[in-house]
């Protein structure tokens, strides 16, 4: 479907709703930490998940690592069929720009802890941040540490430590960059574009 991009989507052969439901993960994850999730939306509908571009088995992709990038993976996914977008932090900026591109295709999309950094009110200390601030070879030990605390990212095992400083070293160059799209549902329930692209520099996450 998308070169590069790992994905699963298990059949259980039972007659199940539409629509596709997409579940896209945030940073530093992949797409088994949708999988208790996954489990309970596919009792009534197919779900879709798959490793965003530079995390788990999408590791190799070349990028680029931005939302607009994401998004296009999720549309290509998708393909012609009706679908509700489930994005959680980053991946829900990843939800709302493929609900924008998909337009009436997209019956929905829903977001959980997705950052909103742009705003000046976004708070400049939060775990993304944390990470921005100590630069690219210590991103993710920050952002993890914010998110866990040291004691639980100690207790890690060191090849998965290992995996996500690579992962964070491989978005490097996209780091403070960030095509932000925010939607919004019209009267006919349909996303409307309202966003355009912000740079945003080391105090935001």
């Amino acid at each position: 479907m998308t070169a590069g991009i790992h994905w699963a989507e298990p059949s259980s052969g039972a007659a199940l709703q539409e629509p596709l439901v997409v579940l896209i993960h945030g940073t530093l994850d992949r797409m088994s930490g949708m999988a208790r999730l996954a489990r309970v939306v596919a009792e009534t509908h197919v779900v879709l998940r798959f490793d965003r571009r530079g995390y788990g088995d999408s590791w190799e992709h070349p990028g680029p690592f931005d939302v607009a990038g994401n998004a296009d993976d999720v549309v290509r996914l998708v393909g012609d069929r009706r679908v509700v977008l489930v994005g959680h932090s980053f991946g829900g900026n990843v939800a709302l720009a493929a609900a924008a591109s998909l337009g009436a295709q997209c019956a929905g999309v829903t977001t959980y802890e997705t950052p909103v950094s742009w705003n000046e009110w976004w708070p400049h200390d939060s775990a993304g941040g944390r990470g921005i601030a100590a630069g690219p070879e210590n991103a993710a030990e920050n952002f993890m540490v914010a998110l866990i605390g040291r004691e639980a990212w100690e207790r890690m095992p060191e090849s998965k430590r290992t995996a996500w400083r690579r992962e964070q070293l491989q978005h490097k160059p996209f780091a403070c960059q960030q095509l932000i799209l925010s939607v919004r549902c019209g009267r006919n329930r349909q996303p409307e574009y309202l966003g355009s692209l912000f740079e945003l520099d080391r105090r935001c996450a």
